[in-house]
């Protein structure tokens, strides 16, 4: 009972009840039967409740002993039950050898569908392994994904799996998959061992902070590249010390839902929590601003006077939104977004206000005006000012622009476009908007998403970019001992050559991972294709490519119902796509430009190709090179 806690206590009332009950069945044969044998049998003495037995009762029967014998096993196997419970495992028998093809997967529903509980089958090169169905990110269906050579790939965010080890290799998922043992029987069965509960997420070796280790990692940024190369440090067996220093107050958390769940409790979306961090000996300093990085000194400065000397530095310090410069932008009521009690002001700000306007047509004003408006309903009025013609303009295209406008308006959303901000009206407090034509637009709060700005102003020793960026190689290093990664990074593209630098959660993610490998002395490449994500009102919209300079779009699907995938094209080629309602559309062509895969504009536009075709094309690609080398492929980091 103290092992098992309150759940032995039932088991043992079972076997009271069922002494009992034998006690009772033949107490014509059994008078007396004394109550200490049922105490004894609870303590596990029932040889001295027999002889207990025997001795004050001679005329106990032979039926009636044989009863209270059978009686015995029965009691000691539910007891016997609640001991091993807790590591219970059962077999589970997922189909035929041949019930799949290689690079095919399904999944096994385990007990009753009720309980959602169900692992992924997969045949690569011959072999099969049994892992989780669900992605570790948001808990995507992994079967309705992608597999490709041993990596299946989420539909929704495109995080993706080594399906050998379970292990994560794309961001943004940064646990990995659980995964179960296999094995087939003569006939060809194949048996899986699952636990009572399957785990929702896999386990990994990690490496522990060694005293004898001098070497210190410092990580600034508090962000999604800076807990991805923390951890990704001690996966790779970097047993030195690993300081992470953020200026938040809380620990590392999806930023990326602060836009579309106004008001989320920081809790309710921390990447890992304060036990992770102490089990893996990776110290987070929180309220911790760092006013200089010497790079050539080697040495971080606090403005507490505090100096930590590094060997090696990651520099992940994000970026601050931009605020307006307008009259009046220091008034209260008039919000900029980026971190949780950001969130937290805007919702409460809201929540009673008639009339709010957001300043930005991209995507943190469009999410925060549908996240305001679904909250408020009929009981706000949002409005929306941009300064393009559409919405989304500078990335998705005018077409798919004017489309979102409709399905913004039709959910209750006005819209000005091609209009700028003047000035804010108010006293201590906004009242109005005013724009560059004169309008007047009344405001009880205002949003203001207008872009960010490169947090890199403390850097020192660094030749920055005219726009504060910080320039990187293939391997996220920017001078000796320094790597940088996230929305400050200014990296080669692998895929046009170009620099760049991209401000995705997913880019910050694995670029955070890359540099970490590089740190450990794991040499790696950054040559994942970007990939990002939107929602509002309920439907999502996904990214994958880098469409800066497109020239043409091509579109299949039907627009008007929002259900269709985008193709981003320059000089023929496609270099980006959006889709929505098409899932796994985004991840499929990720993959496809990652390998060479992707047919030419002009195929897309003649119908020769789609998304069906792409598909195809992409699973075919990786079944071959799994089987001609015995070694997949596929189309993650390694």
């Amino acid at each position: 009972a103290e092992y098992m806690g309150e759940s032995s206590c039932f088991r043992e009332s079972i076997i009271v009840v069922m002494f009992c009950a034998t006690r009772s069945l033949f107490k014509r044969v059994l008078p007396r039967l004394p109550a200490q044998a049922g105490v004894a049998i609870m303590s596990g003495s029932s040889s001295r409740a027999f002889h207990s037995t025997r001795t004050q009762m001679p005329y106990f029967s032979r039926l009636g002993l044989g009863c209270a014998l059978v009686s015995l096993p029965v009691a000691f196997a539910y007891q016997s039950r609640a001991f091993s419970e807790a590591g219970a495992t059962r077999e589970i028998d997922a189909g035929h050898v041949n019930d799949l093809k290689d690079g095919e997967m399904k999944e096994i529903v385990v007990g009753d569908p009720k309980d959602k509980q169900s692992f992924l089958l997969v045949r690569v090169a011959g072999e099969y392994y049994a892992v989780g169905s669900k992605c570790t990110h948001y808990g995507a269906p992994l079967v309705n994904g992608l597999l490709t050579g041993d990596e299946v790939h989420c539909p929704w965010h495109d995080a993706g799996f080594n399906v050998r080890t379970g292990d994560s290799v794309l961001a943004p998922a940064l646990d990995g998959l659980p995964k179960y043992p296999l094995k087939k029987t003569a006939d060809g069965r194949l048996l899986v061992t699952v636990p009572s509960e399957l785990p929702k997420v896999g386990s990994r070796k990690m490496a522990r902070r060694d005293p004898q280790n001098g070497r210190v990692f410092v990580i600034v940024g508090g962000g999604a590249a800076a807990v991805t190369a923390a951890e990704t440090l001690r996966a790779d067996g970097f047993t030195g010390r690993i300081v992470m220093v953020t200026q938040e107050n809380a620990l590392p958390y999806d930023r990326t839902t602060l836009s579309k769940n106004m008001g989320v409790p920081v809790e309710k979306i921390g990447l890992r929590d304060q036990k992770f961090f102490d089990s893996h000996d990776i110290e987070v300093m929180k309220d911790a601003r760092v006013t200089e990085v010497d790079t050539r000194g080697k040495k971080v400065t606090l403005a507490n006077g505090q100096q930590l000397a590094y060997d090696s530095v990651l520099l992940a310090t994000g970026a601050s939104p931009r605020a307006p410069t307008v009259p009046g932008s220091n008034l209260k009521g008039v919000y900029t977004l980026r971190t949780p009690s950001d969130s937290a002001n805007i919702k409460n700000s809201t929540a009673t206000a008639k009339k709010v306007v957001v300043i930005g047509t991209s995507f943190i004003g469009m999410e925060s005006a549908a996240c305001i408006k679904k909250a408020g309903g009929a009981n706000v009025e949002v409005v929306v000012v941009g300064d393009q013609d559409t919405p989304f303009q500078h990335v998705l295209g005018s077409e798919i622009g004017s489309a979102l406008k409709r399905f913004f308006e039709d959910n209750g959303v006005t819209i000005r476009t091609s209009r700028s901000l003047k000035q804010f009206e108010g006293t201590d407090k906004v009242t109005a908007v005013v724009l560059d034509n004169g309008e007047r637009i009344e405001a009880d709060a205002v949003v203001v998403g207008i872009g960010v700005i490169p947090n890199t102003s403390v850097i020192k020793g660094l030749s920055l970019e005219r726009d504060g960026s910080v320039p990187v190689d293939m391997f996220l290093k920017a001078g000796s001992n320094v790597y940088a990664a996230g929305d400050i990074a200014r990296y080669p593209y692998w895929l046009s050559g170009n620099s760049v630098r991209i401000e995705h959660w997913n880019v910050a993610q694995q670029q955070g991972r890359v540099a970490a490998h590089n740190m450990a002395g794991k040499p790696s490449t950054y040559n994942s294709v970007p990939f990002f994500w939107s929602m509002f009102f309920g439907k999502g919209l996904r990214y994958a490519g880098h469409g800066a300079g497109y020239d043409e779009i091509h579109i299949e699907g039907d627009l008007k119902q929002l259900k269709f995938i985008a193709y981003y094209l320059k000089n023929n080629t496609v270099i980006a796509a959006a889709s929505m309602q098409s899932d796994p559309a985004c991840t499929v062509i990720a993959e496809a430009m990652k390998t060479g895969m992707m047919p030419s504009g002009e195929e897309l536009k003649s119908g020769r190709e789609n998304i069906e075709s792409i598909k195809k094309r992409v699973k075919a690609k990786g079944v071959e090179s799994c089987g001609r080398s015995g070694g997949c492929c596929g189309g993650g980091q390694h």
